[in-house]
């Protein structure tokens, strides 16, 4: 069985209550809440590219441009199995990390690139906040 960081800190807070003297409890709940608190922030950082998921899951990628201008996309890794099921030449592909664009109707719609780092998308508003946002304007 599973636990996550959350499930963890509810049940130490429980035991905690529970407890005639609950202080180490608690001490581990805030120690619990402190790590959690750490290992969120740092996921919405930059990370190399090295340590990116190749789970086709789509992420914020970033490099710098020709320029030497930071250049942040929308993308994802495609394998050569994705390549091989969803593209329509898949001969003209290989492996690698592919911005992509979903709006696009015609081809190509991914462009193969080279991004030394990457970060998890941000959650999405919720339906509220983004209905009151666009009230707004």
């Amino acid at each position: 069985m599973t636990n996550t960081t959350t499930d963890l800190i509810a049940r130490a807070d429980a035991a905690a209550d529970a407890a005639p003297n609950g202080s180490f409890l608690r001490e581990l709940s805030a120690e619990l809440r402190k790590l959690k608190r750490e290992r969120d922030e740092a996921a919405q950082q930059w990370q190399p590219i090295d340590t990116a998921p190749k789970t086709g899951r789509t992420l914020l990628l970033g490099y710098p441009n020709a320029l030497g201008n930071w250049r942040t996309t929308r993308g994802q890794w495609m394998s050569d199995e994705y390549i091989a099921e969803y593209w329509e030449e898949p001969e003209n592909g290989e492996a690698g990390w592919y911005e992509t664009a979903v709006e696009a109707e015609d081809p190509p719609n991914c462009w193969c690139i080279e991004p030394t780092h990457w970060m998890p998308l941000p959650a999405p508003p919720t339906v509220d906040a983004a209905i009151k946002s666009g009230s707004e304007g």
